[in-house]
């Protein structure tokens, strides 16, 4: 779940694994799925990481998602991750969400690694693409607590009844120390 107006909110991952030589990556396409609300009203900024920093990013906008058939996608480039032969890295998308979400536009949206959605350059400098449109996750974004949140205050039935109280109580005639209000 993420609620509204979280920062780098983990909403998909994957590993990486090279397998006959070192491979760069260097571009991940996701799909958004076919409405354009999860760009203009539920999302801001894709981050592509490696868990922990911030290997390429991209703002959501009618300028860098692009529209394929009926599905929306991003295409987020502009980082050289290495991963050594015959090992695995993994990759975490993460997303800025937008502070002020209408209600209509809460619930589950999904994300999805787009066909060949990763590419990358080989050992012979060939380029390389994988991925399918398995590598799914479905995320619920949330009002966020402030919206939905309320703090009732009351008086405790055994509280002292309302009386005068003369402060003689302290080092000076006009202190009360420890006096019971509620």
């Amino acid at each position: 779940t993420v609620y509204e107006g979280d920062s780098m909110k983990s909403i998909l991952g994957f590993n990486v694994e090279a397998k006959n030589s070192d491979i760069s990556i260097q571009r991940v396409k996701l799909a958004l799925g076919t409405a354009t609300s999860i760009y203009n009203k539920i999302y801001s900024k894709i981050y592509i990481t490696d868990g922990s920093n911030v290997l390429a990013s991209s703002d959501l906008n009618s300028s860098t998602v692009i529209k394929d058939g009926s599905t929306y996608y991003i295409t987020v480039a502009g980082f050289n991750l290495i991963v050594p032969k015959g090992s695995k890295k993994q990759i975490i998308v993460k997303a800025d969400v937008r502070s002020q979400i209408d209600s209509g536009d809460l619930g589950s949206k999904t994300i999805t690694l787009a066909s060949n959605g990763i590419r990358g350059v080989d050992g012979a400098g060939i380029d390389q693409y994988a991925g399918d449109t398995s590598i799914t996750k479905s995320v619920t974004v949330s009002a966020t607590l402030v919206d939905s949140a309320s703090l009732i205050v009351t008086l405790n039935t055994t509280s002292p009844k309302v009386q005068d109280v003369i402060c003689a109580g302290a080092a000076t005639e006009n202190e009360c120390d420890k006096l019971t209000l509620m």
